[in-house]
């Protein structure tokens, strides 16, 4: 379930499903779009989802670790 919708027709803009304010993700090419500010709002504004989000994310890092392959060059970390 996403915590925000990314607007068709403004690219650059994600609006918080909870409270329906409108955030810049910084650029309309989402390679270099940020979600900090969306973050922050979280933080501030939705104190409880940010917690559930957080811990999800934490859950995620502290998964197993990388399995390692190697290639021709030596041992490179799997993406």
């Amino acid at each position: 379930m996403g915590l925000f919708v990314r607007l068709r027709r403004r690219a650059s803009k994600a609006q918080c499903i909870d409270c329906g304010k409108l955030f810049s993700l910084g650029s309309n090419k989402p390679g270099k779009q940020t979600v900090h500010g969306l973050k922050c709002h979280l933080e501030k504004c939705h104190k409880d989802i940010y917690t559930l989000h957080m811990r999800k994310v934490e859950s995620r890092q502290q998964g197993p670790p990388a399995k390692k392959r190697e290639t021709g060059r030596g041992i490179v970390g799997a993406l």
